[in-house]
């Protein structure tokens, strides 16, 4: 199995694994909680696991995310493509059930996240604009249905509650992953994590900035969102808690470096300070 984390601010550890899930025996979800008229995109999964650590209700402090659904959706005969990757689940609707069977089976083997699968669809992998929105819109909504889906089923035998678990929306490297030498100018890049930002907004709890490369690249995505959560504010007329928390991930080398050579220290310093410079302090 292999895993890699991820340290927030506030000093939590996220761990993600790549372990497949076929053949695995799988958790049942047992709590008192219910769910009642839960609203898309409103955060309320975040919101429900960050009180859960706060009140150090969560075990260890540790948050189990789902694993690589690329990987998991090959295991499960979706074709391999090694130019559209995943997103081949997204743009064949054949596959669109496995694709939300493998968010309902890392939720059963013990997540507390599903990651919207659309770390595949962005300009680098050779997608257009209106093929980004269609098919980033479409990993969030597959994601929300198999949240959701789960919920009916297990509810009455189990007490699945949907706000135990967050749905993440992907932030990927947008011109191709671990490559700190093609990250995308900050300006276009801001723009194409807009776009992205506003296609599963309605759909997702939490941002994850995932597998990136450098500190440069983080800092694109950072204050794509800063941008983003300043509009969202407005249209709901300021209203408190409506801003949606980021997650950030560092791909890394074997000397303990990212892999733009920069120490992983000095790199979240950097992030850090320029959230706060932008006005997103407390963000990540």
């Amino acid at each position: 199995m292999a895993l890699s984390g991820i340290v927030t601010r506030r000093g939590i550890l996220s761990i993600k694994s790549t372990a497949h899930l076929m053949g695995n025996s799988q958790r049942q979800f047992k709590t008192g909680m219910r769910a009642n008229g839960v609203r898309r995109g409103d955060g309320t999964g975040y919101s429900s696991i960050v009180d859960e650590m706060k009140d150090g209700k969560m075990k260890s402090g540790v948050l189990l995310l789902d694993g690589g659904t690329g990987e998991e959706l090959f295991a499960r005969n979706v074709p391999d493509d090694r130019k559209i990757w995943s997103a081949v689940a997204l743009r064949d609707v054949a596959h669109h059930e496995t694709l939300k069977s493998v968010h309902k089976d890392f939720i059963k083997a013990g997540s507390r996240c599903v990651t919207c699968n659309n770390f595949g669809v962005t300009p680098g992998v050779g997608f257009d604009t209106e093929e980004l929105q269609e098919l980033t819109k479409r990993a969030g909504m597959l994601a929300y249905k198999a949240r959701e889906e789960l919920k009916i089923v297990d509810e009455d035998e189990n007490g699945f509650d949907s706000t135990t678990v967050m749905i993440m929306g992907s932030l990927p490297p947008l011109v191709e992953s671990y490559r700190p030498d093609k990250v995308m100018e900050r300006e276009k890049g801001v723009e194409v994590y807009k776009t992205i930002l506003s296609c599963l907004d309605e759909y997702v709890d939490v941002w994850l900035a995932e597998t990136l490369s450098s500190s440069e690249e983080v800092c694109i995505a950072v204050s794509a969102v800063v941008e983003w959560n300043k509009h969202r504010a407005k249209d709901t007329n300021g209203k408190e808690g409506m801003e949606k928390k980021l997650f950030v991930s560092m791909t890394v080398r074997e000397d303990g470096c990212i892999r733009s050579g920069e120490r992983a220290s000095d790199a979240v310093h950097r992030i850090l300070e320029h959230a706060d410079s932008i006005g997103g302090n407390g963000l990540i």
